[in-house]
């Protein structure tokens, strides 16, 4: 299984990206679940709508309808795993004394946690979903 973020998405829905031809051969190589979180999918629809147009990010949900891309539910647990990661590495970032490119490959980020109750108690984390064969969704070509 793989877990595909934003970035690497969008870059291969969209022919114009920079980073297209290496997503592209990377998500069409794996025969695995391509697996992305309702985060994603969000973030990409907008992003491959913006950029690339309306029948790419309808090419995206259709590609998860027929399960070429396996979208898996984040649990409370998860969350509490997530939040508890953030805070451990908080300021990693800042700390890096390499330059940050232009355009990161890898985001991330995360909300302001004083808004935010602190988590009651610990929840089970899911566990992975079982292996099943998945394909890359179609690329759209917005020229």
């Amino acid at each position: 299984m793989l877990i595909v973020d934003t970035g690497p998405l969008v870059a291969y829905l969209n022919r114009n990206d920079p980073d297209h031809e290496r997503c592209a051969m990377l998500l069409e190589s794996r025969t695995d679940d391509l697996l992305v979180t309702p985060y994603v999918v969000t973030e990409a629809c907008y992003l491959v709508g913006k950029y690339v147009g309306a029948e790419a990010e309808i090419n995206l949900v259709e590609a998860l309808a027929a399960g070429d891309l396996k979208q898996i539910d984040i649990v409370a647990g998860d969350l509490i795993r997530i939040a508890a990661l953030m805070r451990q590495h908080m300021g990693l970032s800042a700390a890096c004394p390499a330059r940050r490119p232009a355009r990161p490959r890898c985001r991330a980020g995360g909300m302001n946690s004083s808004s935010w109750p602190a988590p009651r108690r610990e929840v089970a984390r899911s566990s992975a979903p079982p292996p099943a064969a998945a394909r890359a969704p179609n690329v759209i070509d917005p020229a």
